[in-house]
């Protein structure tokens, strides 16, 4: 996918975005970071791409592609939805505790491409965490092109926190995508969140979204996975 920005740091700055947004995957090495309540960080739908028509979406759990039907949604902390006719969908893949894979994308059908999955944020803090805004890498949702034989959506992505102290009210968001059309492909699959952290200080972990997306009846995309 060619929108998948990267935002490095790597010399351990003190860093606080006010009423800010940053709209990229991000892998920092920091001392202290703040996200206020008015800032949101968000690699939504830039993971890897969805497959051209027919085709198998990019990265390690791709939804199947399929030249006569819907394509299925792409996996990652789960497996993808089944496309419609069942068409097999993408794998789960990647680390449950250490996290680095963006969300694949969702299988191309007869006549629509799939979409694209969301992105990678990896934050590493030696000392204070506070999170009071929103970070989230959510797969795409599959634009109908024509209401029939549509592609798969994207799976989660991927966030990472490692720190000292975890803190804040804010959130962590990695959903996949939503199918839609008549023929609907598959659901993207959830994708993976984990917090490493020795002290956490009012920030509600277990309340981070790793839901999968609909998609053709049965095809919802597997809950994603969550650790701490």
């Amino acid at each position: 996918n060619n929108d998948r920005d990267f935002v490095f740091f790597r010399t351990s700055p003190i860093l606080r975005f006010e009423s800010s947004t940053i709209t990229a995957c991000t892998d920092w090495i920091l001392s202290n970071f703040t996200l206020d309540s008015g800032s949101s960080m968000s690699a939504n739908n830039k993971g890897f791409g969805g497959g051209a028509t027919t085709t198998t979406g990019s990265g390690p759990g791709g939804g199947t592609g399929d030249s006569f039907d819907s394509g299925s949604g792409g996996g990652h902390g789960g497996a993808g939805g089944v496309g419609y006719n069942n068409v097999a969908s993408g794998s789960a893949c990647d680390s449950i505790s250490a996290p680095i894979d963006h969300g694949s994308g969702g299988g191309g059908g007869q006549y629509c491409t799939g979409s694209d999955g969301g992105g990678m944020v990896k934050i590493n803090v030696s000392d204070i965490l506070e999170l009071n805004g929103s970070i989230s890498v959510n797969g795409a949702d599959r634009a109908g092109c024509n209401d029939a034989d549509e592609g798969g959506a994207g799976s989660g992505g991927s966030i990472w926190l490692i720190t000292d102290t975890l803190r804040g009210t804010g959130s962590l968001t990695s959903d996949g995508g939503t199918a839609s059309g008549t023929n609907q492909g598959g659901g993207g699959a959830g994708g993976r969140i984990v917090a490493h952290f020795n002290t956490l200080e009012d920030l509600d972990i277990t309340s981070s979204s790793v839901t999968g997306g609909p998609g053709y009846a049965s095809g919802i995309g597997d809950q994603g996975s969550l650790g701490f």
